[in-house]
C-alpha cells in the first residue's frame, strides 16, 4: 500500500498541490479576519505562517466499494511575538488524483 500511495502522490504532485491550496486558505483566513476586525491578525501576512509536510494516508471510502481516498496532511503554524497559532490542512483526492474534499483547521 505504501508503494501505491507514494506512486500516486508523486504522479499527481500531491504535496505541491496541497501546499498551494493551503496557502490560498491561509490568505482567505487572513483576509476574512481583517474584514471581521480580529485584532490578533491585523499585522500577519502569509509569510508569517510555516507550512510543513505531515503525512499521507490511504483511507477506505465510506460507500462500500473498493475505492479509496488519498489524504495529504500539512501542519500549519504561526509563531511571532504576539501569538502562537497552529493548525492543519487536509487535502483528499481519489486514486486518479481527482479532488474530493479539503479541510483547513486553525486553533
Amino acid at each position: 500500500m505504501k508503494k501505491l500511495l507514494n506512486s500516486i502522490s508523486k504522479n499527481q504532485n500531491l504535496w505541491k498541490i496541497a501546499e498551494s491550496n493551503a496557502v490560498k486558505c491561509i490568505e482567505n483566513y487572513i483576509s476574512e479576519s481583517i474584514e471581521l476586525d480580529f485584532p490578533l491578525l491585523q499585522k500577519v501576512t502569509i509569510s508569517d505562517f510555516i507550512i510543513s509536510k505531515d503525512s499521507q494516508s490511504l483511507i477506505s471510502s465510506n460507500n462500500g466499494d473498493q475505492n479509496y481516498i488519498l489524504r495529504t496532511s500539512l501542519k500549519i503554524s504561526l509563531q511571532n511575538d504576539i501569538q502562537n497559532i497552529s493548525g492543519y490542512y487536509f487535502f483528499d483526492v481519489n486514486e486518479t488524483g481527482k479532488f474530493i474534499d479539503e479541510w483547513f483547521v486553525i486553533q
